[in-house]
């Protein structure tokens, strides 16, 4: 809800609050605690709902945690909490859970793939899967994490991720992800995607050694916090 939307709704709070009932309306006071945005910039996003009904005031509290306290009537004070419930929220954390897996003339060990075996399988066509190893980095939109992945066969894989714009929604949303995978030879595989936030995806794949399977990277990012 933006500018000439927003004025809209506090006029036609105010004209159901006169509507209600006769004589001055039974006013409230409450205090509203801030997560991400500054006092000010809630003040001036809160203002038309403040000013909907004559008598009503708000204060800024400033400190370790800034709040605004305000007065007004209850239903009033019930759209504000809508309206910081919609815009006063922390920035998304994310999981990033990757996988590296040997593909081809492997027996498949279905309980370690665990969810990720059917999105291998509807993805790519080989006979058989085995995990070689798996991390777990924690990122917020425009970071970047690297991890070292060690393996049974002394090798070693280096995942390297930059988090990228992270969109929310009512059905979890999605992040844009800038992986590139190394082993001790060089370079794997790289992309660029944009994934759904909750499940499982290949990012790719490599055949970069005749002697061995195809690599491939799975990643799966959740909600840690803000989702």
């Amino acid at each position: 809800m933006r500018g000439r939307d927003m004025r809209c709704a506090a006029l036609l709070l105010m004209w159901a609050v006169m509507a209600a009932g006769c004589g001055r309306p039974e006013m409230e006071t409450r205090t509203f605690r801030l997560q991400k945005l500054e006092a000010g910039r809630a003040g001036e996003l809160l203002q038309p709902y403040v000013s909907a009904v004559e008598g009503g005031s708000m204060s800024i509290v400033n400190g370790e945690t800034p709040a605004l306290t305000i007065r007004q009537t209850r239903a009033a004070l019930d759209r504000i909490a809508e309206v910081l419930a919609e815009y006063d929220r922390p920035d998304p954390i994310l999981t990033l859970r990757f996988r590296v897996i040997e593909a081809d003339g492997f027996e498949t060990d279905e309980q370690a793939l665990g969810d990720v075996l059917p999105v291998l399988r509807d993805v790519l066509g080989f006979d058989g899967y085995r995990l070689l190893g798996e991390t777990q980095a924690i990122a917020g939109a425009w970071g970047e994490t690297r991890q070292t992945i060690y393996t049974g066969d002394q090798d070693q894989f280096k995942v390297y991720c930059s988090v990228g714009e992270i969109r929310t929604t009512e059905n979890a949303g999605s992040v844009r992800l800038r992986v590139s995978l190394d082993n001790l030879n060089g370079e794997v595989l790289s992309t660029e995607v944009t994934v759904p936030i909750g499940r499982s995806v290949v990012l790719g794949t490599s055949k970069p050694l005749r002697q061995r399977g195809a690599f491939i990277l799975t990643v799966e990012p959740t909600y840690t916090a803000g989702g």
